[in-house]
């Protein structure tokens, strides 16, 4: 059988079964813990003696290509499963192999793994997920975040770091920070306000980074040390020129645009700017241990405005930073990433001109918005063409940095985030002898993946720009992409324009992942669906999820001793629209579209005809007698409840 992620597969013998008395001829702690979590018992008949590990050789090679047909060259991370004679070998060249190795062994064994071989070689070195420092409270998500990157193949995690890690040096930072991030936590989505209160564009607003707080340096390592055994490269990222509110909160003298209240953009012009960010990148140095940092530089608008700069060129002051900070890391062993946006011009599907150079259209709404005791008009913003400069409003010019590219070293690696604007952004990169990644990467939604990757792009990165709890990464649809993308870096028969089967298959394979540990537990089984929609922002940029707006109701759970306990009904936590479009693009954004992706994780579709309705599992403390739906009036005859079993 083979897996929707696996490279090539031949395994059609009989089964064999991993029991208490396998050995394991192999040391590492994480792949010896995916092998406990099947072990049956000892006395189970066709039993598997001993599991081993050993390098990948022509000779097992050839036994794949025998079997499978072809069997290309082995890369980095790849590895052989070889079940016969009552054993199992594993062949691989890397730590990572045996980890994914022993991960595809747990996601195979369905009572028993069945005999033959099974050979699976990444298509890209770089595979990775961008995520915020997670607070304190949700750090044991953060960990079954880890857990599942390991699972379905991924190596990298880059974690922004900003404010939310202790400065032992400039502890003000953090005093700073939390100070800083407690005005967005007034009202849902006052970042986004705050963001559009100025006549001038302004960085997004990341105080969700943290939870809005910071963790300790040991924290830090601990968590660090917990991605490493499982195999994830973490590249701290360090916002720097553009998206600096971390550092300015208690260094406004250092800011960029003096006039404004809640500055974003350091002055690059400034000595004593270096000197505090070269203190942060050392102790980031200290902790993470990188071999590379993420240094940022996307959406500088603040560009050229004070005394210092303005009468500089902003393409040349633009490389000249990237400069400084690229050959201070190099001095420590550090190689040095960025954001690509601001490196090129480029059009959106509107037409509209983005990256290296933007114009954006700001009109005054009747709304303001409190900014440290001083209310501001919030406006509204609107992308420009060069024929919209007489249009009302206020517009807003940015620098043009366009002649950066050619100034800077080409040892930098680059996140693309425009390459969904223009296929032939991928071009632009390799033309200029740059290696680059997909950044902000939306697996679903992405066109011609073979032949773009052939290019010579390194792979790709899923962001999540929200909480990082499962709640909102669920909703956000980055826990789906992460199984959706496994399927784009494995499976070399993947074809992108099966797009329903693909949301399905890997909806379901995330589902059973998420439920894997249930089966020996009491829990009930609930089908079921909705037409209503209840509409939301994309989770991004301060907007939370709303639990009063999104309750459609509950189910009431009777226990056999008398006892009763609710389960809430969330639109698009565990439940879903009946009638899906499987082909809006929008649902890769989750919130503007139909919402067909939010509830995987949580659900699993059942399809009957074209509607789809959404099964999922409660864990149930005790033994349950029955389970009564009672929703709320207004969503009473909206609700389609399928089928109600009690395990």
């Amino acid at each position: 059988m083979k897996k929707f992620n696996d490279t090539y597969a031949a395994l059609k013998g009989d089964k064999k079964h991993i029991s208490l008395k396998t050995e394991l001829a192999f040391s590492n702690e994480i792949a010896a813990m995916q092998i406990d979590a099947i072990r049956e018992s000892a006395e189970c008949e066709g039993a598997v003696s001993d599991i081993t590990v050993s390098a990948i050789n022509n000779k097992i090679l050839a036994k794949v290509k025998e079997q499978c047909g072809k069997a290309e060259e082995p890369a980095p991370d790849s590895y052989i499963l070889e079940i016969e004679d009552g054993e199992i070998n594993i062949y691989t060249d890397t730590e990572n192999g045996l980890l994914y190795a022993a991960c595809a062994i747990r996601s195979h064994y369905e009572d028993g793994i069945a005999e033959g071989i099974l050979y699976n070689v990444p298509l890209s070195p770089f595979r990775g997920a961008k995520v915020y420092v997670p607070a304190e409270q949700n750090i044991p998500f953060f960990k079954e975040f880890i857990d599942m990157c390991m699972y379905y193949g991924y190596n990298v995690l880059i974690m922004e770091v900003g404010g939310a890690m202790e400065y032992k040096k400039h502890p003000e930072i953090n005093e700073g920070w939390e100070e800083y991030c407690g005005i967005f936590q007034e009202y849902n989505r006052k970042s986004r306000d705050v963001q559009c209160s100025m006549l001038w564009n302004k960085n997004s607003i990341h105080w969700e980074n943290g939870g809005g707080s910071f963790l300790s340096q040991e924290c830090i390592s601990q968590l660090l040390e917990y991605c490493r055994a499982r195999g994830m490269k973490v590249i701290p990222e360090v916002p720097s020129l553009s998206h600096c509110d971390y550092l300015l909160t208690r260094h406004p003298e250092l800011a960029e645009n003096k006039e404004d209240p809640v500055p974003d953009t350091y002055c690059p012009s400034n000595p004593k700017t270096y000197e505090l960010l070269f203190d942060v990148l050392d102790e980031i140095a200290e902790v993470f241990k990188p071999e590379m940092v993420h240094i940022a530089h996307d959406e500088w608008y603040s560009a050229c405005v004070c005394d210092k700069c303005a009468d500089k060129d902003a393409g040349v002051l633009y490389a000249e930073d990237i400069n400084k900070i690229h050959g201070y890391l190099k001095k420590k062993g550090i190689d040095s990433m960025i954001w690509g946006d601001m490196l090129f011009v480029t059009e959106d599907v509107d037409g509209n001109i983005r990256g290296a150079s933007l114009k954006t259209r700001r009109i005054q709404t009747d709304k303001k918005v409190n900014i440290r005791g001083k209310e501001y008009f919030v406006y509204d913003e609107y992308w420009c063409k060069e024929a919209d400069e007489t249009e009302g409003g206020y517009l807003f010019c940015k620098a043009n940095t366009e002649k950066s590219m050619a100034l800077i070293p080409r040892n930098l690696k680059i996140m693309n985030w425009y390459y969904n604007l223009q296929p032939k952004n991928d071009d632009v990169y390799i033309e200029n002898g740059f290696q680059s990644v997909y950044g902000n990467f939306l697996p679903r939604s992405f066109k011609n993946w073979f032949a773009r990757i052939e290019k010579g792009v390194g792979g790709f990165s899923i962001s999540n720009w929200s909480m990082l709890d499962y709640r909102h990464m669920q909703r956000n649809a980055i826990l789906f992409s992460i199984a959706y993308g496994s399927m784009m870096l494995w499976n070399r028969d993947f074809d992108e324009e099966k797009r329903e089967e693909n949301t399905l298959t890997a909806a379901h394979d995330l589902f059973t992942y998420h439920y894997r540990d249930m089966k020996n537990q009491h829990y009930a089984e609930i089908v079921h669906a909705t037409d209503v929609k209840i509409p939301h922002e994309i989770f991004v940029d301060g907007s939370c999820m709303d639990e009063d707006a999104d309750r459609m109701g509950y189910y009431r759970i009777e226990y056999e001793d008398g006892s009763s306990e609710l389960y809430d009904v969330y639109w698009g936590l565990n439940i879903g629209i009946l009638i899906p479009d499987w082909y809006d693009q929008s649902d890769d954004l989750s919130g503007e579209g139909s919402g067909v992706l939010e509830p995987t994780y949580t659900c699993d579709y059942e399809i009957v005809g074209k509607q789809a309705y959404y099964k999922l599992l409660i864990p149930l403390k005790k033994k349950a007698v029955r389970i009564i739906p009672e929703f709320f009036e207004k969503y009473r005859d909206n609700i389609y409840v399928k089928e109600i079993k009690v395990n």
